[in-house]
């Protein structure tokens, strides 16, 4: 949503530009995304176990 409203404002921007913070972001997101996935599936084994 916000991107949206920046690439509308900022028209003359190059598309590498913008691409790259997104991705740089999509890569954070998805190791902590990762991270997350990993934790819950210790929970549900350590549940499983009872």
């Amino acid at each position: 949503m916000i991107y949206c409203t920046l690439l509308q404002r900022n028209p003359c921007r190059s598309a590498l530009s913008e691409a790259m913070p997104q991705a740089l972001h999509l890569a954070r997101y998805i190791k902590h995304l990762a991270r997350y996935i990993k934790h819950l599936a210790r929970y549900i084994k350590h549940l499983a176990r009872y």
